[in-house]
This record gives structure tokens, sequence and C-alpha cells, in this order.
């Protein structure tokens, strides 16, 4: 049954637009009287060439008038946890600015602030009147993304996050067989997932790296940004499940990179042991938690040289014993990082890893579930490779290493 109502009623027209998620978005600029800012639920992009945003605050808002005399501002995008920033931003008659930690844009001086997830620089284009509000143009004149962060929304009076339950890389010419399958093996991404409240991930190996080019979670899967995209070092011990089924040049390469003081033959057996089981395991340990965090805060679009110094200086500090244990009794109640198991085209050539991610604390009798559910989901995805007609005309067999280091990937829109 649908309802209606007057359009004129204001709190049926609020009831109704509600049902529309918004991001929510902080606007500061730097006044004569000091920094000023505001909460905003109606922020959009509006044009490409040249770049313009708009966002649409009240006609009455004293906060807008000093922003409109400033002349430039900055979008702070706000990511999950800053509702309470969100709020703090919105409140009349308090300081805006207690307690809050922000650094003047180098671009138009206004205040960008920590932990947001992203930024927009603009110059003021134009106001338009819009009813009891102005429509506000900006032209941007720099942007950039502070950190991998579920966005803010708001929606129905309240606040939340956004998680998609399943995302893919873009696919270009360099990865369209690869994506084609990982459509194809979608289902049972999504399956094991949610059978396991945990995420799924489809993972590529390029030439030094380990590529995420899918993802699939459940709702309940929170606090985790999105992973697509995300390039790993392939440093070992990291990657074994993408390097043991590799041909010799691969395996060569891997090994060269062992952190110092790591003896050849111990990486070699790691790569046997992973071949002979099948699957593949890491366990949270601090030196491991200390690489991931320099991951997480590696920019996907720009990444700058110091956050790959500091990826690389903790990857070079990850040890063999956190990873790829010779036996499980030694794992009961231990903080499982990873379980992954090889997926492999029709011609028995490898095509991707698809591993289970969440670390949390895990008996030996959950471990040994979850690999077994892992290792039964990659044999699925094999099948389903098998089966799958080569209907875009290009080799199955990518061969060892054809993924090439410069493919561009980013959330499918």
């Amino acid at each position: 049954m649908t309802a209606t109502g007057d359009p004129t009623d204001p709190l049926w027209f609020r009831h109704v637009l509600g049902h529309v998620p918004t991001g929510v978005v902080i606007i500061t600029a730097m006044s004569e009287d000091g920094p000023v800012g505001m909460s905003v639920g109606s922020f959009t992009s509006v044009s490409l060439d040249p770049p313009m945003v708009a966002f649409l605050p009240d006609r009455k808002s004293s906060t807008f008038a000093r922003i409109r005399d400033a002349g430039r501002f900055c979008v702070n995008v706000l990511s999950a946890d800053q509702a309470e920033l969100c709020r703090q931003f919105a409140a009349s008659g308090v300081d805006r600015y207690a307690g809050v930690s922000w650094r003047p844009s180098e671009v138009s001086g206004a205040p960008q602030l920590s932990d947001a997830g992203a930024w927009i620089d603009c110059d003021l284009a134009a106001v338009h009147d819009a009813g009891d509000h102005h429509i506000v143009v900006g032209e941007v004149r720099g942007l950039g993304v502070l950190g991998r962060r579920d966005p803010l929304l708001f929606l129905q009076g309240g606040y939340g996050r956004f998680s998609s339950l399943s995302l893919s890389a873009k696919s270009d010419a360099g990865m369209a067989v690869l994506m084609r399958h990982v459509e194809v093996v979608r289902p049972l991404m999504e399956k094991l997932a949610a059978d396991l409240d945990m995420e799924a991930v489809a993972v590529a190996r390029l030439e030094t790296e380990m590529l995420i080019v899918a993802s699939a979670r459940t709702a309940e899967v929170q606090g985790v940004s999105t992973r697509v995209g995300q390039r790993i070092p392939m440093a070992p011990p990291l990657g074994a499940v993408l390097v043991a089924w590799a041909d010799e040049r691969v395996q060569e390469r891997w090994l060269e990179a062992i952190p110092a003081g790591g003896r050849r033959e111990d990486y070699v057996a790691v790569l046997e042991r992973v071949r002979a089981r099948g699957w593949s395991i890491g366990v949270m340990s601090e030196r491991q938690a200390e690489f991931f965090e320099a991951v997480h805060q590696l920019s996907l679009q720009s990444p700058t040289e110091q956050q790959r110094e500091r990826v690389a200086e903790a990857s070079a500090r990850v040890r063999l014993e956190d990873s790829e244990p010779s036996d499980l009794e030694s794992l009961d109640n231990s903080v499982v990082r990873i379980v992954a198991a090889p997926v492999f085209e029709r011609d028995g050539t490898f095509a991707f890893g698809v591993g289970l991610l969440r670390p949390r604390r895990m008996s030996r009798t959950e471990i040994e579930g979850a690999i077994a559910r892992i290792v039964d989901t990659a044999a699925g995805m094999t099948a389903a490779l098998a089966e799958m007609p080569d209907q875009l005309g290009i080799p199955v067999n990518r061969g060892a290493d054809t993924l090439p280091a410069s493919v561009a990937v980013g959330p499918s829109r």
C-alpha cells in the first residue's frame, strides 16, 4: 500500500525525503574572526569540467554568512565514526572547534579536520536562492583522500555508515579475463561471507604486489573500509598462496625479498607446505598489525613517498613465525588474520586467491572449520571457471605474471 500526502506539509515532506540517504560533510572556512564551520547533509558534485561541487545551507544561517564573506571553503567528508563531531558542528551557541584537531588547508587556508575521510578545497563561485535555502556552488581548487574509511550517512533522522556488500575493481583490458572470472564466482564469495560472517576477498598477483580485486561481506561486518583496489607488497612470508603455484621465476623473485636474517630454506619450505596443504593461514602479531595499519593508510589513488616508505619498513619487520605455522595445535585461541586458498583456470594454472578476512580470536575447531570452508569454496570456484566458455576471445591462461603493475583499479560505480 502506497502512502501519500500533501507536498506542502513540511512534516510529510521531511518524512518522505527522509528515505533518501545523504552523505554528511562539514563545511569550514577561515573568517576574519577565526575558524567557522557547519554540518551539511546536502552536498553533491556538480561538474567535472570545470570541477565544481555544491551544498545547500539554510538562508538564515549566520555561519554560512561568514563562510560567504570568506570567499573560499573546505568540504570535510565525514567518516562513519564521526557522528558526534557532526552533531557538534550542528549545535548552536557552542564552540564548535572545542577539542577538535585540525590544520589549515594549504589551498584555501580553511580548517582541514583530522580523521575526515576526504577534503575538497573550493573557491565560492556562485550562490543561488532556492526557497528557504541557498544553492552554493564551489569551484574545486584542491582535494584529497585522508584514509580508507566508511562514510557517515544520514537517513530517517539517524546516522549510520555505508558498507558495500559486494565490490569489484574496475575492469580494463589488462584485467578483463580476471574480472569476468570474479563475476562468475561472486555468488560463492557472497555465500562464504554470509555463512561465516567474515569478509571474503579475491586477490590477484601483480609483479611484486597483491591486489584485492573483489570483496563480499555481510552487513554485520562493520567498521571495515572497502579493501577493493588495495595493493599490498608481496613481501615474504605474505602472499605465499599467490606464489606457491607460480613458475620458478615468480617464486625466485619472492624469495629474493626475504627479510634480513631470514633463511631461504625456511621460506622454500613454506611454499612447499602451502602447496601440500592446499591452503594458507596468517596469524595476527604485533608486527603484522603494524604492517597492515601502514597499508591501511596508503592512499589508493596517489600514495605519498612517506606512506610507501612506512609500508616498506613495516613489511621488512614481518617474520616467518607470523605466518604458515607447521601445525594447527599451536594456533588454538589465536587471532587469525587470513585463511586463503588458490583458484585455478580450467587448464590448471593459478587464477587468483580467495581469502577470508576479519582478524578475530578463534579456537582450533573454528580455524579448522574456516579452512575447510575456504578450500571447499576455492574448489567450487575452480569448477565454475572450468565450465565457463571463453566468450571474450582472450586466452584463458594468462601465464604466471601478466597483470601489469600500472593497472588502475577502484570500486565499481
